[in-house]
């Protein structure tokens, strides 16, 4: 499904190709926003909603999450009361890029989930 970007301002991101919805498997990056984040943890906080597929988060090879920095709390109780508020199907936490080092001992990034993730802190 084709849509425009929802803020493109003056760049010129329209010439290209956007696609709103779930990630599919040859989509090489996703666009979010974060419910929230975790100073305490470093952890994101999304959402899944019908706004925000959950395979947005785990599918693309590159992330990029936008958080407003209102939403930067400074630790996990402090999420709670935000959470009681929402209509969603579930909660991720999402700390770093997806790694792992099981094979062999080497650290290798991408194995579950995004090789990178890239936060865009708004006012």
């Amino acid at each position: 499904m084709s849509g425009d970007c929802f803020s493109c301002g003056g760049l010129p991101w329209r010439e290209l190709p956007v696609e709103s919805g779930t990630a599919l498997p040859h989509h090489a990056i996703a666009v979010g926003q974060a419910f929230a984040a975790l100073a305490d943890s470093g952890s994101l906080v999304m959402l899944a909603t019908p706004d925000s597929p959950a395979r947005l988060n785990f599918l693309p090879e590159h992330h990029l999450v936008v958080l407003s920095r209102s939403r930067l709390l400074s630790r996990m109780e402090r999420l709670w009361p935000l959470l009681r508020e929402q209509d969603t199907q579930a909660v991720h936490l999402l700390t770093g890029p997806s790694s792992t080092a099981d094979i062999g001992g080497q650290l290798l990034y991408g194995a579950h989930g995004p090789r990178a993730l890239h936060v865009l802190l708004t006012p």
